[in-house]
């Protein structure tokens, strides 16, 4: 166990050398022990036993790797590059499948601005609509009247 300026550094420079060491571990466990023990935590403390060492190299990380490194490698052993999707699907497809989408209620504001434009909406499409409706319109009576004028003038110059 190594000691830096800061917590991240402590960690960094440290190794796991300490935890496959009885000796180290019981210094860990004084050390401990005469924290926790002042503060009357009742935290029972458990005994712990030192890691085995493997003599034939089982990890590809020594004891001596400081953490650092371990880290840097992001704590994998080994990569595992055959992969296979028919596999994987096989293993992993599920047997059901849901999704759920939560709707949070609008607050108050929203609501405002949701109105605002859907009024806004409508008055610009009923400027552009409204012309053209009224055109319609009266194009659709426009001749009826022009009719009833010549049947009136029609019968005016009958009766003369």
């Amino acid at each position: 166990m190594t000691q830096g300026c800061f917590t991240i550094d402590t960690f960094f420079l440290s190794t796991l050398e300490c935890f496959y060491s009885n000796c180290c571990l019981s210094v860990l466990y004084f050390a401990i022990h005469q924290l926790y023990d002042p503060l009357n935590t009742n935290i029972p403390l458990v005994e712990v036993k030192p890691l085995l060492s493997d003599v034939r190299p089982s990890s590809r990380f020594p004891p001596n790797t400081s953490l650092e490194s371990i880290t840097e490698q992001m704590m994998i052993e080994e990569w595992n590059l055959s992969y296979s999707f028919g596999q994987y699907y096989n293993s992993c497809a599920p047997s059901s499948c849901t999704y759920s989408r939560t709707q949070h209620a609008k607050n108050f504001g929203q609501i405002v601005i949701m109105l605002i434009s859907i009024i806004s909406g409508l008055s610009s499409v009923l400027r552009l609509i409204t012309p053209l409706v009224v055109k319609i319109i009266w194009k659709l009576f426009q001749p009826k009247v022009n009719e009833q004028q010549q049947q009136q003038g029609n019968d005016k110059l009958n009766l003369l």
